[in-house]
């Protein structure tokens, strides 16, 4: 509750429910330092635009909106799924399922490391993509960062959400190639989905 009377003091609430209606998307990082309460969630229920939420393993609210982006271990921490981490991949589905009966989240995204991102469907289907390329990996920071931000930006866009996963896991293997907290290009990721044999619809490739 104190957190939640923090917002309020601060007036942060009020300013995001004011730019509500600006948004064309809303990207949610949950950092757990108090800013994203329930209420927060109540309120973003409804918002009209596609809302992306990077979860937090050690947070107990209840998330909502269009789609969660937990890594694996995240994504088995945040399922309540019992089980250790090494068998968190070949129990994908039952992880699915647990996020779906805890959060109020219409898909689950999972990246999954060197094994690529998976899409999960609250009728059970899940649909993966391997990893868009090979290469050592220098830095893990800020990754999931930009799996959520293309996320946001390729549904604000009208992309559908297979298309955006393909596009979000051709980005967030760009940048574990780089040092720091690193950013990526057009250009890099055009380049990466041609040397890969995907292409982008065409209302997406101009």
């Amino acid at each position: 509750m104190l957190a939640y009377e923090v917002v309020e003091r601060s007036g942060l609430q009020l300013k995001f429910e004011q730019s509500l209606a600006e948004c064309d998307a809303v990207i949610v990082q949950d950092y757990n330092k108090g800013l994203v309460t329930q209420a927060f969630f109540d309120m973003i229920r409804e918002a009209r635009v596609p809302v992306i939420v990077d979860p937090n393993r050690y947070h107990s609210v209840r998330y909502a909106g269009t789609v969660v982006t937990p890594n694996l271990e995240e994504a088995r921490i945040v399922s309540g799924v019992s089980c250790e981490s090494e068998e968190a991949l070949q129990r994908l589905p039952e992880i699915a399922a647990g996020i779906f009966a805890r959060h109020a989240v219409e898909h689950v995204v999972i990246t999954l490391g060197e094994h690529g991102i998976a899409l999960c469907e609250r009728t059970g289907e899940i649909r993966t993509c391997p990893v868009a390329q090979t290469h050592e990996v220098y830095d893990v920071s800020g990754a999931g960062d930009t799996v959520a931000a293309v996320l946001g930006g390729m549904l604000a866009g009208k992309a559908d959400l297979w298309t955006a996963c393909l596009i979000a896991n051709a980005a967030g293997s760009i940048v574990v190639g780089k040092m720091g907290t690193a950013t990526t290009t057009r250009s890099e990721i055009q380049h990466l989905l041609d040397a890969n044999d995907l292409s982008l619809p065409a209302e997406l490739s101009q």
